[in-house]
């Protein structure tokens, strides 16, 4: 019995786990189904969620995109608005023109919105008949319709994006091909010389070969030069100047025996020499400028032709020494050149003029001492210059004289054709500030910078004669002196007198102090004295020393034999040697130059070289009552 119940037992047990394994068996399997179920139904959801948040946000994102679009061309709209008020047909353009801008940058945005709430549509669908993975599938094909679509948004970037990157992709091919270098490939004798930017290169270095090789001391007389030239593209290469391919050209030409560097001296376009350096030279040089400068403020100081020293490579015979060269620089040449005869020289004149001997300008103008000299007349003469003339220009400062104006009025008093001067002119002065310049110390050029009136001009008054002139002169005296022959030589006021003066004092022998010769009349300043008969000058003066001075003066011969003499002028005579006048013509005016107190004029009359008494010749007159006379 005990055996069989620890047998039941043992059964019942065992049944008992079987049961129970089975029981953990079912519930594991139903577990793993719950987990399943639950697992799925969370992909479902999160697939769901992310599809869901997906859709929000591009839909969230486009239409904020749309809100800052409108907002943008409205705040466009409203500021050229703004701007163009009053333009009103500018401005309703405008707007359609943004209007249609907006439409154009607004229909891709609206279409993408539209497909994606259609995309969320599908999605939604695809879960709720087929689950999240079908979900899944859907949103995958969605999203590659929308970006990679006939008119996704990868085709929509594409049609705006492409002909921006084209256009900067032509401009950039465009101004690589302007940043070519474009060169002339140069040969010359069919020997490669380089590159050049223009054909002027090669002829300006052709011509600096022939100045080099054609110096004097050079044995060679004639070069050849063939050049050939073609286009080439050079990108980024150097091209030779004209100084650079004359050195490769004279290297190629005469070869490199018979060259070397120097410096070529040049004057102006003459080509001097070469110097294996410029010292000595240019110290030489600036010690001939300095012996012409003075120190002025603003001077200028400089060699007439520029001197250059243009290094490179030259022949060998055309180097020259340097001490030579800077003695030759500095000295001095005889030059020809020719003077101008004027009116008044004298041959010891031109002589003492030029520097030169009567024998010197006889041997280079043969009969010059004995040949009558005209003016204008051209006479060759020798002459020293520097063998560089030296320019100077100095900043200088003097008075200059401003011409007064004439004014003129009719006077019965005076014979007609003449004048005379009522109220005296006075010239006006100025000071002038000018750049002059000099050249061996002739003058060449001034340059005015500025005028400073400091005093003013005064008006000059004259009067013209209309009294009748006197048909007749005075003749030869001959043995019988006929009186009233010669007009009344002075006109003008004195102490209330105005029939031209009065006779202050008479010749000595008649009167006067001791070996005086003629009278004197006494008249106002700038009383007018008038040509007593028809005649010529003879002679127009000044002898302005006052122990026994004449003053200015002039001398008449007379074409009735005698001879007048007027003394004492104001100013310069207003005649010239030679000149033909005829009685009453004004000759000057009173004054008191010379040896004299007062203002007055001395007349005097000779015939044959003999003095006359004036008197015998002239009017009846009125004398001053302290004159002598009888």
């Amino acid at each position: 019995m005990i055996l069989t119940d620890e047998t039941e037992s043992t059964e019942s047990a065992e049944t008992a786990e079987n049961t129970e394994s089975t029981e953990n068996t079912e519930n594991n399997e139903n577990n793993e189904s719950t987990k399943a179920a639950e697992i799925s139904r969370t992909i479902s959801a999160v697939w769901n969620t992310i599809f869901m948040r997906v859709s929000a946000l591009g839909e969230l994102l486009f239409t904020a995109s749309r809100a800052v679009v409108r907002v943008i061309v409205v705040a466009v709209l409203v500021l050229i608005s703004r701007i163009l008020l009053g333009l009103e047909w500018l401005g309703k353009h405008l707007k359609r023109f943004f209007k249609w801008l907006g439409s154009v940058i607004y229909a891709p945005i609206s279409r993408y919105v539209k497909a994606l709430n259609m995309g969320k549509t599908e999605i939604s669908k695809a879960r709720d008949e087929c689950g999240s993975g079908k979900a899944f599938t859907t949103g995958t094909k969605v999203a590659g319709r929308i970006i990679f679509g006939k008119r996704g948004i990868l085709v929509t970037v594409a049609n705006w994006v492409l002909p921006i990157v084209s256009c900067v992709f032509l401009f950039n091919i465009v101004g690589y091909a302007n940043n070519q270098s474009y060169a002339l490939k140069l040969t010359v004798n069919g020997s490669f010389m380089g590159y050049i930017s223009d054909e002027n290169v090669y002829l300006e270095a052709s011509q600096i070969v022939q100045k080099r090789i054609n110096y004097s001391g050079s044995h060679v007389e004639t070069i050849t030069l063939e050049p050939g030239i073609e286009v080439n593209v050079v990108g980024y290469a150097n091209t030779l100047n004209h100084y650079q391919l004359a050195d490769k050209m004279l290297e190629l030409l005469m070869g490199a025996d018979n060259i070397k560097e120097g410096y070529g001296l040049f004057i102006g376009d003459a080509f001097y020499g070469t110097l294996e350096s410029t010292d000595k030279v240019e110290a030489a040089l600036d010690e001939l400028l300095a012996k012409y400068r003075n120190g002025n403020s603003g001077e200028v100081v400089t060699f007439d032709k520029e001197i250059t020293y243009t290094p490179g490579l030259y022949l060998t015979d055309s180097f020259v020494d340097e001490d030579e060269t800077a003695q030759m620089l500095t000295s001095y040449k005889t030059v020809a050149k020719y003077y101008t005869v004027v009116t008044g020289d004298a041959h010891i004149l031109i002589a003492n003029k030029v520097g030169m001997t009567m024998d010197e300008l006889d041997r280079l103008n043969p009969g010059f001492k004995n040949k009558p000299l005209h003016g204008g007349d051209q006479l060759k003469i020798t002459q020293e210059e520097p063998f560089l003339n030296v320019r100077i220009t100095r900043s200088e400062t003097y008075t200059e004289s401003i011409p007064y104006e004439t004014e003129y009025y009719e006077d019965s008093s005076l014979y007609e054709d003449n004048d005379a001067i009522k109220t005296p002119g006075s010239k006006g002065e100025r000071t002038v500030v000018a750049n002059v310049s000099y050249v061996n110390g002739v003058e060449v050029g001034r340059t005015v910078t500025s005028r400073t009136v400091t005093k003013e001009p005064v008006t000059e008054v004259r009067a013209i004669g209309t009294k009748p002139r006197p048909s007749n002169s005075a003749t030869a005296p001959g043995t019988t002196i006929e009186a009233g022959k010669l007009l009344w030589p002075a006109g003008g006021y004195y102490q209330g007198y105005a029939e031209g003066g009065l006779i202050s004092e008479v010749t000595y022998a008649h009167g006067g102090y001791y070996d005086h010769k003629g009278i004197d009349i006494v008249c106002d300043a700038w009383s007018p004295i008038y040509a007593a008969h028809n005649g010529y000058v003879l002679e127009v003066g000044a002898q302005l020393n006052t122990s026994y001075g004449r003053g200015n003066y002039v001398r008449i011969q007379g074409d009735d034999g005698l001879v007048t003499h007027y003394y004492h002028m104001i100013e310069w005579p207003s005649v010239y040697t030679g000149q033909r006048v005829t009685a009453g013509d004004v000759i000057g005016y009173v004054g008191s130059t010379g040896r004299s107190s007062a203002n007055h004029l001395h007349f005097e009359v000779r015939y044959n070289g003999i003095v006359q008494y004036p008197i015998d010749y002239l009017p009846k007159h009125a004398f001053g009552s302290w004159c002598k006379h009888y």
